[in-house]
């Protein structure tokens, strides 16, 4: 059971992990330039890699 419950967070954690760093990345860029338009561009692009 342990080792069950263990693999499934690992598994969550590795898929998880790029969503992380995409979210750092995007706060590191929405803080270099205009807050409102990178917030817009990026939820514009999330949303067409999402469709």
């Amino acid at each position: 059971m342990a080792i069950c419950s263990l693999s499934v967070s690992l598994s969550i954690a590795w898929w998880v992990r790029p969503f992380l760093a995409a979210m750092v990345v995007l706060d590191r860029v929405v803080h270099f330039g205009d807050v409102a338009q990178d917030r817009i561009a990026a939820i514009v692009v999330l949303g067409v890699k999402v469709k």
